[in-house]
């Protein structure tokens, strides 16, 4: 009944511990790659995932992993994530309960101290009141509501707001547990720091600028 679409990059490391949970429920996996050199794809082969190339780009890699999905759901996950141990009975009971909706997960960091901790705090009041998760929150969308928006655009940044725009307030939910998801890129360019430059780069997009353009200047950000 459920597809798990992951976009994947020379990401093994922090893909093998998703995966495992994975295989240990009833879903079929989707692996969509940019071009992994790093053993990924025979990881995924290993548990089970079908495996489909192009290039990359997660808005790109997530369009093209639904595309082949052929069940009534759909989970999108980024390859650092790691699921709560009871996270399938709280997709089970969302699928069940609110098929109208789309549904994310609360957010954890795998990192120590004050700065991760109040990072969640400030992810958590966005998702709740501006009801705007991003994609390292994932996303459960049935097959059905996915189709009737036009899914994820191929996009090389932000089509994670670009859906949940799309979406709107009213269709989109809290799923009820949590992931937690890796903190290497916050803890390299300060916790702080990496948010206020991730809102600033929202506010330009907001404002219209092209994801394009943006990709420019938030990969010399994380350089």
């Amino acid at each position: 009944m459920l597809t798990v679409i992951i976009p994947n990059l020379n990401a093994a490391d922090k893909l093998r511990p998703l995966l495992a949970q994975l295989s240990r429920e009833p879903v079929k996996i989707i692996l969509s790659d940019g071009g992994s050199d790093d053993g990924s794809l025979n990881l995924g082969l290993s548990h089970g995932a079908r495996i489909v190339l192009g290039c990359c780009g997660r808005g790109h890699q997530l369009r093209r992993g639904a595309r082949l999905a052929d069940t009534p759901w759909l989970l999108f996950l980024h390859a650092d994530s790691q699921l709560s141990p009871n996270w399938a009975k709280f997709v089970k009971r969302h699928i069940n309960s609110r098929p109208q909706k789309a549904g994310y997960f609360s957010m954890k960091f795998r990192a120590k101290g004050f700065q991760p901790r109040f990072m969640e705090w400030a992810v958590g009041l966005r998702s709740f009141y501006l009801r705007l998760p991003y994609g390292d929150q994932g996303l459960l969308i049935s097959r059905k509501l996915y189709d009737e928006i036009g899914g994820y655009e191929a996009m090389p940044l932000f089509e994670d707001v670009d859906i949940v725009r799309k979406l709107g307030r009213k269709r989109l939910t809290y799923i009820g547990c949590g992931l937690k998801t890796d903190a290497s890129k916050y803890e390299r360019d300060g916790f702080f720091r990496r948010g206020w430059q991730n809102i600033k780069l929202a506010r330009r997009y907001y404002k219209g600028e092209a994801p394009e353009v943006l990709l420019k200047d938030y990969n010399n950000t994380s350089a």
